[in-house]
């Protein structure tokens, strides 16, 4: 579904040439013929007529559905405290007033839903400090889907409170990651002779907070590594510039967004 014409606070610049923001005043006693063409990708391309009089009358305003007693006002700061987290929303986040459905929680928050777009990014502040500093380290905000699952967000940590920005409305909680990440080879076995082999490659995963850094040496000297999000590897390609050995040792540490660390180590033989 498209809008056809501006809202308020819109201040994208791709509407620069847009002709009054999209509105089309209508004179009384005039009679008008709007076109709306639509076209896709293809060049496929429909045509709606609409025949508008204009006629003086009543003026007839729709007011914003009362859903929540918190109204926003979309050109000023706003703040809320929602007891396990507090939630700021800049100056002109969103693109118009509107009715924001927010429910507090001990550890989640429910802040209105996806259908409204932000403009800006907003804040999320959680307060940690009921849990003890070793817990905390494996604490995250994660944003929860339709399905109630946990997906990591980028979190700031400082002394007791968790921040994150974002610009998705929805329900945020706080996750624990308590696991590991995941390495194994991948086109290589231990004590292999990779004479033939032009690379090799390693599968690293993470089931909840995601991979944050990798890091990789052979014989003690850092390797570059490609990674490959999508099929989860990454990649070392041979050059010349590694040091000949009878046999060579393969360090890889890969770590997750709270700090969880595996460390693999491996060797290989090569000519």
């Amino acid at each position: 579904i498209l809008k056809c014409f501006k809202s308020p606070g819109n201040k994208l610049s791709i509407y620069n040439s847009s002709l009054n923001d999209g509105k089309i005043n209508i004179n009384n006693g005039l009679s008008y013929t709007i076109e709306l063409l639509l076209k896709d990708i293809a060049g496929n391309e429909t045509k709606l007529t609409i025949p508008v009089e204009g006629k003086e009358g009543p003026v007839q305003t729709t007011e914003p559905k009362k859903t929540s007693l918190n109204f926003l006002v979309s050109n000023k700061p706003n703040n809320y405290d929602l007891e396990a987290a507090k939630v700021y929303f800049p100056t002109n986040t969103f693109y118009e007033d509107f009715y924001i459905d927010l429910h507090k929680g001990k550890d989640t928050i429910a802040i209105h839903n996806n259908t409204v777009p932000a403009h800006r990014d907003f804040t999320i502040s959680f307060d940690v400090k009921k849990y003890a500093k070793k817990e905390r380290r494996q604490l995250f905000i994660a944003r929860l889907n339709q399905k109630s699952q946990s997906y990591y967000v980028s979190t700031y940590k400082r002394a007791n409170t968790f921040t994150t920005r974002t610009k998705n409305l929805g329900t945020y909680t706080l996750a624990r990651d308590t696991v590991a990440p995941k390495i194994r080879t991948k086109n290589f076995k231990e004590k292999q002779n990779l004479d033939a082999y032009k690379f090799l490659s390693l599968t690293i995963t993470d089931d909840f907070s995601g991979i944050a850094t990798y890091n990789a040496t052979i014989n003690g000297a850092w390797v570059l590594m490609e990674y490959e999000p999508k099929k989860k590897t990454i990649t070392y390609t041979f050059n010349e510039k590694l040091e000949k050995s009878k046999i060579y040792t393969l360090n890889v540490r890969v770590t997750d967004n709270v700090g969880n660390e595996t460390i693999l180590e491996t060797s290989f033989t090569r000519k």
